[in-house]
């Protein structure tokens, strides 16, 4: 095939993919997010010579602006589609397989569980000393200058970040428990120093009593995951292979769930809700 083109597969239902609007030649003359019964982008694409030069002509003169940055190539080429001319090539259903995560690809191909072919996941199995298939929950490490820094990963219900420029390997359970004590004490001082009693807002007096507002806050933020998670959460930590590691299931299973529901997970939202609440009712930010 002469011309650059995009595979495509069908939807059948509502699809949050990318969409093609195309012409009776095939050549893709839309694309948008989200749709029904559409073509979508999906999997590989091909690029001609021309389709080629014109692109990197276009990426010279955006190559450095900061909001360039963040997108796919994909978005450069919605942005100049009269300039990039490219065709849609469609394919059954069962022909194409897109992968997100290496957790998905072991699911599809079992060779990949001890045999990445990876250096990078090898060099950590050594230091770990342990299987591939023991890491899960694979994703990248993105520095705030949009540089890949490096892999977290999960290993026996540990977080764990490996750093490519240093081959070091941070375990940061410690430091989310640390963090999460740090916070709940911040948000003990604010309650109760002089900053507890600044008032946010410019009625008199609250439209609601403490209880109320109290009640409101716990319903609208707890109503839909305590219908779920009250019955079933401790189950789902009853069947971690870690959680038996500890020494007892009963004991364990129960005193996980505080890690969400208890007060440090709380603290968490208040010092963000205060936070806000204070810019937008004292400093009038919007």
């Amino acid at each position: 095939m002469d011309s650059s083109y995009y595979a495509a597969l069908f939807s059948l239902g509502n699809t949050d993919e990318w969409c093609l609007k195309t012409d009776s030649d095939n050549w893709i003359t839309g694309i948008k997010i989200g749709g029904c019964r559409q073509w979508y982008m999906m999997g590989h694409a091909f690029w001609s010579s021309d389709f080629s030069h014109k692109f990197i002509r276009i990426l010279e003169g955006i190559y450095y602006l900061d909001e360039t940055k963040p997108k796919l190539w994909e978005t450069i080429y919605q942005e100049h589609l009269p300039q990039l001319q490219m065709k849609i090539r469609r394919y059954n259903s069962n022909e194409i397989y897109e992968f997100d995560s290496l957790d998905e690809l072991r699911l599809f191909d079992k060779k990949y569980l001890n045999h990445s072919s990876s250096t990078t996941m090898q060099k950590i199995s050594r230091l770990l000393n342990c299987s591939e298939s023991e890491m899960t929950a694979m994703s990248p490490l993105i520095s705030a200058d949009k540089k890949l820094t490096g892999v977290a990963f999960k290993y026996k219900e540990n977080t764990y970040y490996y750093n490519y420029e240093t081959g070091e390997i941070l375990k940061c359970g410690i430091y989310y428990a640390i963090l999460g004590l740090g916070i709940l004490i911040c948000t003990l001082y604010i309650a109760f120093s002089r900053y507890g009693k600044i008032r946010l807002g410019n009625i008199e007096k609250p439209q609601y009593s403490s209880f109320q507002w109290g009640t409101m806050i716990f319903t609208s933020t707890m109503a839909a995951d305590i219908l779920f998670y009250s019955l079933c959460e401790w189950a789902l930590y009853a069947n971690e292979p870690y959680i038996a590691e500890l020494g007892g299931i009963q004991k364990w299973a129960s005193t996980y769930p505080l890690f969400h529901w208890g007060p440090i997970a709380w603290g968490f939202y208040i010092i963000l809700a205060v936070a806000f609440g204070f810019m937008l009712h004292l400093r009038g930010m919007r």
